[in-house]
């Protein structure tokens, strides 16, 4: 954990916002109370809101009232009739491309630990030729991972200095993203924003070769998305923005 959160530093100072920034809670009480008005005011207005609520565009159990009345207005915004936007169409694509992101960082993941596995190996193999032979260093081994204490001390140390030389502006992944655009790297360096791109990276890097203390570390297996009401809303911002 410390040596994950001595990388992922270097991305906190760096990182002052958002391509667009995260919407402040008096914004979101002034769209919530600009809600509010309109709703008593229209039966048109509220009938159209409750259709939102029945057919799942917004989510309110999970959103709660201020975020909900908070994203009815900004969905009743007139750029969204300009721009022929379509709500259900929307939540129907937003499923298929979360979908596809958490498959692809999942295999990423996976493929992460499969290196990181590769190198505690090579570690272990290098560990075998220099190990006394004695029956104190039999003794010493704790787990699974067939390394003694002083040993695995030894492979968080390398772990923590890889990780304090990382430079998260030219990362293999990058390297990798640019030499071949099919790979999970270049499909995920498309679909998120270069920040968190650094981040996933960083985060990955640091811990993966930590799970591997873990004789069965969790990998992934399969997702679904069950709820992506809240990525509407900040998704619906984006649109707001840019078409403005």
């Amino acid at each position: 954990m410390h040596v994950s959160k001595r990388v992922l530093s270097q991305i906190a100072s760096n990182n002052h916002g958002f391509l667009i920034s995260p919407r402040s809670s008096f914004h979101i009480l002034g769209s919530a109370v600009n809600a509010s008005f309109t709703l008593l005011s229209s039966t048109t207005k509220r009938d159209e809101c409750l259709n939102m609520l029945n057919n799942g565009i917004i989510n309110a159990p999970v959103l709660g009232i201020p975020m909900t009345l908070a994203l009815y207005n900004d969905l009743s915004s007139p750029l969204f009739n300009k721009h022929k936007f379509d709500s259900e169409e929307f939540m129907e694509g937003v499923k298929y491309a979360l979908d596809h992101y958490h498959s692809v960082e999942g295999q990423l993941q996976n493929q992460t630990l499969d290196s990181s596995m590769k190198e505690l190996e090579t570690y272990k193999a290098q560990q075998k030729d220099t190990d006394s032979t004695d029956d104190t260093s039999a003794i010493d081994i704790k787990d699974g991972t067939g390394l003694t204490m002083a040993q695995k001390q030894e492979w968080m140390q390398k772990v923590q200095e890889q990780v304090e030389t990382l430079d998260i502006n030219n990362s293999e992944w990058k390297k990798e993203a640019e030499d071949k655009p099919d790979s999970l790297v270049a499909q995920l360096m498309k679909m998120v924003a270069p920040t968190y791109f650094q981040h996933l990276y960083a985060s990955y890097v640091a811990s993966a070769p930590l799970l591997m203390l873990d004789p069965n570390p969790a990998r992934y297996i399969k997702s679904q998305v069950s709820n992506v009401s809240e990525t509407t809303f900040y998704a619906c911002m984006c649109l707001i923005f840019l078409s403005s």
